[in-house]
C-alpha cells in the first residue's frame, strides 16, 4: 500500500487532543473524540492493506498477525512492565496488585472488559485513577483485528461483490446496538464493548473500498470536503463534553468528520493536505502509537505521587504529560521502529517479543501473589462495615460469593440472618420495631445510605418508630431517576428494574406518608454540575411534597483523594515507620468543592421548601488545615476512599438521632 503522509498527520492532531484532553479536560472537553478519529483510521488502513493483498492473491494470515504482533506488542510490553514496576514501588500492594491484574488482561487484549466491570465509566474516579484506563481502545482494535480479517478473505473468495454490502450491513447493527445500549442506560457497555463500537472501524473500512472502487475526488470537491470535516473535527473537540450521550448519535460526529478529512487528503495535495504532510506533524503522527501508550500512566502516575508528596497536581500534570511525551519518542525510536522491521534477524526480533512478554506475565504474577497485610503496624482497631443488610438490591449469597471487595479486605463485614434478593419489590427493608402499622422513617439513596443504615435502625428501635430502607449499591438512586445510571440494573440484567424501583419507592412514599425521608447518595458521582443536583433536588421535593412532612439531605463526606481502588490503611501504613510516628495527612480529592458546593445550594432551598433539612456530616470530618480527620488513636473512620466505617457512621449519630427526634415527635 503506497505510504499517505496526511495520515499520519491526522494522527497527529488527535493524539495532540486527547493528551490535551487527558491533562485538563477543561483545556479541551472534546479531545476524547481523538480515538473515534483513530478508529476510523484504523478500519480505513487495514481495510485498504487486506484488499489489496487480496487483489495480488498475497494476503496471508501468517504475515498479517505477525505483522501486527511487531507493531503493537514491543512497545505495550515495556508500557505493562513499566506501570507494574513504578506501581509496586510507590503505590500500596493491593493497588499493584489490580494494576497488575489489569496489566494481565491487557496483555490478553481484554483489558475493555476489565475497564467495564471493574472500573465503570470513562469519567468516573476509578477509570480516572488507572494507568491502564486508555487501553480499552486497544483491546477494541486488536479484537477487531482477529475477526474482520477472517471476514473480509471469506466474502471475497465467496461472493466479492457482496463485500460493501455485508459490512454495510455490519456497520448499522453495530451502530443499533451502540444507540440501543444508550437508550437502554447503558453507557458503559456501549463504550468499551467492540459490538457497539465496531460500526466506527466499518465505516472506515467502507471508506477504503469506496475510494478503492471510484477513486479519489477531483480536487474542487476535496477541499470542500476537508473544510468541512476539519470543521467538524474542530466543533468535537471543543464542545462535546461527558455531559453528552457518548457514544450515541452524537458520535456520528467525529466519525463523519474523520472520513471527509481522509477523503479529502487522500491523493490530492489540497492545503489541508499539505499541512498535515508537514515534517513535524508527520513525525508527531508516526510516534502516535508510543505517545498514546505512554502519556496516560505518565500523567495518573505523576499525579499519584503528588498526592502522596502533597506537591501542586497541575505541576504533577504537566510533568506528567512532559515525561508521557518523552518515553513516546524515546519507545517510538529504540524498541517499537527496530522490532517492527521484517527483514533478516526477524525471528530474533519475534524471540525479543517472546521474552518480553515472559517477563510481563512474571511480573503480573508477582504482583498478584504477594501476601496483603493492610496495617502492618498494628496501629489500629479491626475496620467493620455493617452497612450490606441494609441493600435492598442484593443478597446475603451474593455477598458472600463477593468477599471483601478488592480494596477493603482487611474490612469485617459481620454476617446477620439471611435475607433475599430485591427486597425492594416489596416496599425494601421494613423493620417494624413492635409497632403495626407504616414506617414513620424511610431511607432513600446509594450505599452512602447504608453506611448511616445502622445507626438510623438503632435510633429507630430506641425510640419505637418503624423503619425502611429503599437502599441499593452500586447506583443512584436517592432521586426518582435510576435509569440515569445503568449500574443499577447491571451489566445483564434488564433495565425495566430501574423504572419500577423508582415506581415502588413512589408508590410507598404516596401510601406510608412518612414523617421523613432520609436522603444519602454519593452526590458528586450523579453530576458533575451542582445545579442538575439542585434542579433534581426541588423536583423530588415537589414530588414528595404532599406526603412527607420532612426531608433530610445528607451532605457527602470528603472522599480520599487516591479514589476508591486504595486501602486507606496500607496508604497510612506506607507513610509512616511505626506505630508511634504521627498520623500523615490525607487531603480531599479534587471534587471536594463540588460536594460542598452541593451541600450549600440544599442549604439555600430550605428557605423556599420548610421541611427539608440539610445534614452535614461532611464537617466531622474536616481538620482545620482542610485535610480529612480519617482517623483517632486506634479508630480509622473509613471503609475506603469515601464510605464511613461503622466507627465512623458513629460520629454522625448526634445528628442523625435530632433530625429523626424532631420528625417523629
Amino acid at each position: 500500500m503506497k505510504y499517505s503522509a496526511p495520515l499520519d498527520g491526522l494522527r497527529a492532531v488527535s493524539i495532540v487532543a486527547v493528551i490535551v484532553n487527558h491533562a485538563d479536560p477543561a483545556w479541551l472537553p472534546g479531545g476524547f473524540t481523538g480515538v473515534d478519529v483513530f478508529f476510523v483510521l484504523s478500519g480505513y488502513l487495514i481495510t485498504s492493506l487486506i484488499a489489496e493483498a487480496l487483489e495480488r492473491q498475497t494476503f496471508s494470515f501468517r504475515e498479517f498477525y505477525l505483522r501486527r504482533v511487531q507493531r503493537l506488542i514491543p512497545n505495550l510490553l515495556c508500557m505493562l512492565i513499566g506501570v507494574m514496576a513504578v506501581s509496586a514501588i510507590i503505590l500500596p500492594k493491593a493497588t499493584a496488585r489490580t494494576h497488575g491484574l489489569h496489566a494481565l488482561w491487557t496483555f490478553l487484549n481484554a483489558s475493555n472488559f476489565f475497564i467495564w466491570e471493574n472500573l465503570g465509566g470513562y469519567w468516573g474516579i476509578a477509570a480516572g485513577s488507572s494507568p491502564l484506563t486508555h487501553t480499552w481502545s486497544l483491546a477494541i482494535e486488536e479484537q477487531f483485528y482477529l475477526f474482520f480479517p477472517v471476514t473480509m478473505v471469506l466474502l471475497w473468495r465467496w461472493r466479492r461483490a457482496a463485500v460493501m454490502p455485508v459490512l454495510a450491513a455490519a456497520s448499522l447493527a453495530s451502530l443499533g446496538i451502540c444507540i440501543a445500549l444508550m437508550m437502554t442506560k447503558r453507557p458503559d457497555a456501549a463504550f468499551y464493548l467492540l459490538p457497539s463500537r465496531g460500526w466506527e472501524l466499518l465505516a472506515g473500512g467502507l471508506l477504503a473500498l469506496g475510494i478503492r472502487n471510484s477513486g479519489p475526488l477531483p480536487c474542487r470537491y476535496s477541499k470542500v470536503c476537508g473544510w468541512i470535516g476539519a470543521a467538524i473535527l474542530l466543533c468535537c473537540f471543543v464542545f462535546l463534553d461527558e455531559q453528552f450521550s457518548f457514544p450515541g448519535f452524537i458520535t456520528l460526529l467525529p466519525v463523519m468528520g474523520s472520513a471527509l478529512l481522509i477523503l479529502s487528503v487522500h491523493g490530492s495535495s489540497t492545503r489541508l493536505a499539505v499541512f498535515l504532510s508537514a515534517a513535524p506533524v508527520v513525525a508527531v503522527g508516526k510516534a502516535s502509537y508510543s505517545l498514546y501508550l505512554w502519556h496516560w500512566p505518565c500523567i495518573v502516575l505523576s499525579r499519584i505521587i503528588a498526592a502522596q508528596r502533597e506537591w501542586r497536581m497541575e505541576n504533577a500534570v504537566l510533568a506528567g504529560v512532559a515525561a508521557g511525551v518523552l518515553c513516546g519518542f524515546l519507545f517510538y525510536r529504540f524498541v517499537e521502529t527496530p522490532l517492527r522491521q521484517r527483514g533478516p534477524a526477524r525471528r530474533q526480533r519475534l524471540g525479543w517479543i517472546a521474552a518480553g512478554s515472559l517477563v510481563a506475565l512474571a511480573t503480573s504474577a508477582w504482583l498478584n501473589m504477594r501476601p496483603l497485610i493492610a496495617d502492618i503496624h498494628g496501629r489500629f482497631d479491626s475496620v467493620i462495615d455493617s452497612a450490606r443488610p441494609y441493600d435492598t438490591r442484593r443478597s446475603l449469597d451474593e455477598y458472600r460469593k463477593m468477599g471483601p471487595l478488592g480494596y477493603s479486605y482487611d474490612v469485617h463485614f459481620p454476617w446477620v440472618e439471611e435475607w433475599e434478593r430485591d427486597r425492594w419489590r416489596n416496599g425494601g427493608f421494613h423493620i417494624p420495631n413492635g409497632i403495626a402499622g407504616p414506617p414513620r422513617v424511610v431511607v432513600l439513596g446509594s450505599s452512602h445510605g447504608m453506611m448511616y443504615g445502622r445507626i438510623i435502625d438503632n435510633v429507630c428501635r430506641e425510640r419505637g418508630l418503624p423503619v425502611a430502607f429503599l437502599t441499593v449499591s452500586g447506583a443512584h438512586t436517592a432521586f426518582f431517576s435510576s435509569l440515569v445510571d445503568a449500574s443499577f440494573s447491571g451489566p445483564f440484567d434488564s433495565c425495566v428494574d430501574a423504572r419500577a424501583f423508582d415506581e415502588v419507592r413512589l408508590d410507598v412514599l404516596r401510601t406510608w406518608q412518612p414523617d421523613l425521608v432520609i436522603l444519602a447518595d454519593r452526590w458528586d458521582a450523579c453530576s458533575l454540575r451542582p445545579e442538575w443536583v439542585e434542579e433534581r433536588m426541588r423536583e423530588f421535593l415537589r414530588i414528595v411534597g404532599p406526603h412527607v412532612k420532612t426531608v433530610a439531605f445528607v451532605a457527602q463526606v470528603p472522599a480520599h483523594i487516591g479514589g476508591d481502588h486504595v486501602n486507606l490503611r496500607e496508604v497510612v501504613s506506607a507513610r509512616t515507620g511505626s506505630a508511634s510516628d504521627p498520623l500523615p495527612t490525607l487531603f480531599p480529592d479534587s471534587r471536594d468543592g463540588l460536594r460542598r458546593e452541593m451541600a450549600e445550594r440544599m442549604q439555600l432551598l430550605c428557605a423556599e421548601f420548610p421541611h427539608l433539612r440539610v445534614l452535614r456530616p461532611d464537617r466531622l470530618f474536616y481538620q482545620r488545615d482542610g485535610s480529612i480527620l480519617y482517623a483517632e488513636g486506634r479508630t480509622f473512620f473509613y471503609m475506603d476512599d469515601d464510605h464511613l466505617s461503622d466507627a465512623g457512621s458513629e460520629r454522625a449519630r448526634g445528628m442523625l438521632t435530632q433530625v429523626i427526634s424532631e420528625a417523629c415527635r
